[in-house]
């Protein structure tokens, strides 16, 4: 029983020994960090992609902590007011600086009042008032116009952009010049003769190099052709960087949204030989678009996502069908306005 006891005290004195030698050395060896790396920290995405250029989002807001990046490098979804707000935490100008700021200006005002006694004060005071609130009102409603200008901004482009796979050319449209076999990766299938056995040298090879860095399984390949998921994607572009035929393009996250599904610069007869889902540049989709929003660009159309109102006339009246809508709202709606 004597030993039990003995052991059991030895144990304790050693653990409160311990606990005394590790506060001690914290406080000796404690790093004192900049709290504005947590304040920026907040205000990203949180993805840890590494489409900013950095290991994630800790190692990003110490960079710009330090001056070393730049508040809009993130391409994972932060927004204008994201990259305002830090560049305010940069400034030292926070919500609680300015909040603590707007009290003391009040209570000093309330001081500077209650000291005024005679006639003279009070009128200087009551002129400083009405310049003050003519001062408010102007700014207020500079603030509303800033706000209104934002939020037409917000509904007309919205902050998050997906990936998506400009060509259509699967099994069925677009034709080969060999089969092969054995192939791993796109660029395997640049180094055989053509450039791959596919007909088209812009379109998609397929064989699936953008499936294999792509974190969030968002890609996959259906009848020989790239297919993303604009639900799983998080913008970070790695499969874009890997593309070799460069066919992976960016667009603004709205299901409804058309997308223009050929990268062939060719004149039309040359490009309907080879594939039959194909761009012959045409210019309809231009003349039929009320809001003027495609330009035709190395015969090409290009869409202004700005501008696009996702009425679904360009997808209506393109006859190669190169235009879609994979989410089958834009058709949905034409089909009613039809019927009505």
């Amino acid at each position: 029983m004597e030993m039990f006891l003995m052991a059991v005290s030895f144990a304790g004195i050693s653990g409160l020994l311990a606990g005394l030698i590790l506060g001690v050395a914290g406080k000796i060896f404690y790093v004192k960090t900049d709290e504005r790396v947590e304040m920026i920290r907040n205000e990203l995405p949180g993805n840890n992609c590494g489409g900013c250029g950095y290991a994630g989002c800790d190692d990003y807001a110490s960079a710009i902590v330090e001056k070393s990046a730049r508040p809009d490098m993130c391409t994972a979804g932060i927004g204008p007011e994201n990259i305002e707000n830090i560049k305010n935490i940069l400034k030292g100008k926070n919500e609680n600086m300015l909040a603590e700021k707007a009290r003391y200006e009040a209570q000093t005002m309330r001081e500077d009042q209650s000291m005024c006694k005679d006639q003279s004060m009070r009128e200087d005071q009551s002129m400083y008032e009405d310049q003050s609130m003519r001062e408010d009102q102007s700014m207020r409603e500079d603030q509303s116009m800033c706000e209104d200008q934002s939020k037409r901004e917000a509904r007309t482009i919205p902050e998050k952009q997906v990936m998506y796979v400009k060509c259509g050319g699967n099994c069925d449209a677009a034709k080969s010049k060999y089969k092969c076999y054995g192939i791993n990766s796109c660029e395997e299938a640049l180094l055989l003769p053509n450039k791959g056995p596919k007909a088209c040298k812009f379109g998609c090879l397929g064989y699936g190099s953008c499936v294999k860095v792509c974190e969030n399984d968002a890609i996959s390949i259906y009848k020989g052709l790239a297919v993303i998921d604009g639900d799983k994607c998080i913008n970070c572009g790695k499969c874009r960087q890997i593309c070799p035929t460069h066919v992976i393009h960016g667009r603004p996250f709205l299901k409804n949204f058309p997308e223009i599904v050929c990268s062939n610069t060719d004149k039309g007869k040359g490009v309907k030989e080879i594939c039959s889902r194909g761009c012959i540049g045409c210019g309809i989709c231009l003349k039929s678009c009320s809001t003027q929003c495609i330009i035709l660009k190395d015969n090409l159309p290009e869409i202004d996502y700005g501008k696009c109102t996702a009425c679904g006339l360009c997808l209506e009246k393109c006859p190669s069908k190169c235009i879609v809508d994979k989410n089958g709202l834009l058709t949905y709606n034409l089909r009613r306005a039809n019927d009505i």
